[in-house]
């Protein structure tokens, strides 16, 4: 036989889901649907799987609701404040961590302004080394 009793099945008409309670005979099952027991021909039911498997297909392909995500309030930048225009030392270390290398020396412009700079290294008679240039504003170099 094509069913056993306490199958589920599909009525082919209604689409509905029920069990096979009993055979009455070679080609009618009892079912109960939704607490109800009827008399259904065999060839007007069918097993149900190919449906679980097509809806569960349909289901999963709809796309689903994404929250929705409200934009951001843009707030202004509030202005840079002007803190001056200051000269930064940065040590080097040696291997060991304890004795300075090298010095590095930076000019800062924390302002809004650009600014014309003049560097010059001289020894007590001869000039080593001179650099003229312009540094933007809030901006540094490394001189």
């Amino acid at each position: 036989m094509k069913f056993e009793v306490g199958d589920k099945v599909l009525l082919k008409h209604t689409q509905e889901e029920g069990v096979v309670m009993a055979f009455i005979g070679d080609d009618v099952a009892e079912v109960l649907v939704n607490g109800t027991t009827f008399p259904v021909y065999i060839d007007c039911i069918d097993h149900p799987y190919l449906k679980w498997f097509t809806e569960k297909k349909k289901a999963n392909n709809k796309p689903t609701s994404l929250p929705e995500i409200k934009p951001e309030k843009i707030a202004e930048r509030p202005a840079k404040v002007w803190k001056g225009i200051f000269l930064s030392f940065y040590p080097i270390y040696k291997d060991n961590g304890e004795e300075i290398d090298f010095l590095k020396i930076y000019l800062l412009n924390e302002t809004s302004v650009n600014i014309d700079y003049c560097y010059e290294m001289v020894t007590t008679e001869t000039q080593i080394f001179k650099h003229n240039a312009s540094l933007h504003a809030f901006g540094n170099v490394l001189l």
